[in-house]
């Protein structure tokens, strides 16, 4: 076994931690975390798989990922860039020249029949059959009908004046009831490895440092820190602070109002 392997099994066992309990939070295979801390990597897949898996268990583990490359990167002999063959260019010889006329001559062909087409659509089909066209009717002049004139009424000495209506009062408006759900903030000084199960799903597994983060929910959120004293908690606006102590792991969960928590198997 060299430096890398047992880089991270003594991170690991620093913060006791099984290879089965590695496995749950960094979904990486048992197997596969078995090849990394042996540097068995004829059993690993592709390099760029191993490369992924040593970056998420080393942020998991708390150790820096540039310095766990880089220790992978000297065993295994391995480059991050490889020069790419040079492509000779080649000549392609340019056609000649074609005439236009033929391409004119059909346009002018085409623009002809349309034009006669439009002639023959606008002429009135009797004056092609040497017909005379109907002489129109004269259109009957309507008499005019002169209205009687009505006599004017006689104007009343009072008029009452309308009492103005009641007017309706306005309904009072109902206050919206609060919105349903959960909202967790983090508040990370220093650095941590979290991993978030919103609903059921894992929506953030990762590095924080030194930064803040806010996820949301409908009904649960459920948060693994891998560092509890470096996360500082806010739930629906609620100031929870800091849930243990430095490189502590702990496991909390956070409900929506009403929702029922949804029970756990145990290992």
């Amino acid at each position: 076994m060299g430096d890398l392997g047992n880089l991270l099994r003594e991170a690991r066992e620093r913060k006791s931690l099984s290879l089965e309990q590695a496995e749950a939070d960094t979904r990486i295979r048992y197997k596969f975390l078995v090849a990394l801390e042996n540097e068995d990597y004829a059993a690993l897949p592709a390099p760029a798989y191993v490369k992924g898996f040593l970056k998420t268990y080393a942020a998991y583990l708390g150790l820096d990922p540039q310095q766990v490359l880089a220790l992978y990167h000297a065993v295994t002999g391995s480059t991050e860039s490889a020069k790419l063959p040079s492509v000779p260019l080649v000549e392609v010889p340019m056609e000649g020249r074609r005439s236009l006329w033929p391409i004119i001559t059909g346009l002018a062909v085409v623009a002809g029949i349309l034009l006669l087409a439009a002639a023959i659509v606008r002429t009135p089909w009797r004056s092609w059959l040497g017909l005379t066209p109907a002489t129109p009717q004269p259109t009957a002049t309507a008499t005019p009908t002169i209205a009687p004139t009505p006599l004017p009424q006689p104007t009343p000495a009072f008029t009452p004046t309308p009492l103005p209506a009641p007017t309706a009062s306005a309904e009072p408006t109902a206050t919206p009831a609060p919105t349903a759900g959960v909202r967790v903030q983090f508040v990370v000084s220093g650095r941590s490895w979290v991993q978030i199960v919103a609903d059921d799903a894992v929506v953030y597994a990762g590095l924080l440092e030194d930064e803040t983060r806010q996820w949301e929910a409908a009904r649960k959120i459920t948060a693994r820190i891998g560092n509890a004293g470096a996360v500082d908690v806010t739930v629906n606006g609620q100031h929870i602070g800091i849930l243990g102590q430095p490189g502590e792991v702990v496991v909390s969960e956070w409900l929506a109002e009403g929702a029922q928590p949804t029970p756990t198997a145990t290992p």
